[in-house]
């Protein structure tokens, strides 16, 4: 069987038929966060992730869970604290295995000037996050392609980025 005919070559347009099972499959599910001390990380997180729309679902000593408030939404994320056997490596951006940075999309340009303004601004001047770069155009990418790049206190990198949506031929 084709990936065509199993469903996998289903064009993004929603008026074409497509049901929301079809709009639904290849979303990102969920991602886990692997972090020196999730105590520690929810300083980090909590802010970023409750402008961004997440609401908590569960937590305790070692880990919090977060679901995307968005009725039909399937995202989820966690932090986790690591392995204590493995506490003492540290995360390597563009090892194998490793995660280069997380993105999250932004309604507007002005979105993400106040997400770097309320959250990231503060984060950082309390030594819980560090500002990569400020808000700024990326033409390099695309001509709308507006961002703020940024770590978390483990140097996980994060972006919150505008980017108008790109037709599916």
């Amino acid at each position: 069987m084709d990936m065509k005919s199993r469903g996998f070559g289903l064009r993004a347009d929603v008026g074409r038929g497509l049901t929301p099972r079809m709009i639904r499959r290849g979303v990102l599910h969920h991602q886990i966060f692997v972090v020196a001390d999730a105590a520690r990380s929810a300083r980090f997180y909590e802010p970023v992730l409750r402008i961004l729309g997440y609401l908590c679902s569960g937590s305790g000593p070692n880990y919090q869970d977060w679901k995307l408030g968005v009725v039909g939404a399937p995202h989820e994320l966690s932090f986790v604290s690591v392995d204590p056997a493995l506490r003492g490596i540290e995360h390597v951006r563009g090892a194998v295995g490793q995660q280069h940075h997380f993105a999250w999309a932004a309604a507007s340009p002005e979105e993400v000037d106040e997400f770097h303004a309320r959250v990231l601004v503060p984060l950082a001047d309390a030594g819980d996050a560090f500002i990569l770069d400020p808000p700024g155009r990326g033409p390099e990418y695309t001509p709308v392609y507006y961002a703020v790049f940024f770590e978390d206190p483990d140097g996980l990198k994060f972006e919150l980025v505008f980017n108008s949506p790109t037709p599916i031929p």
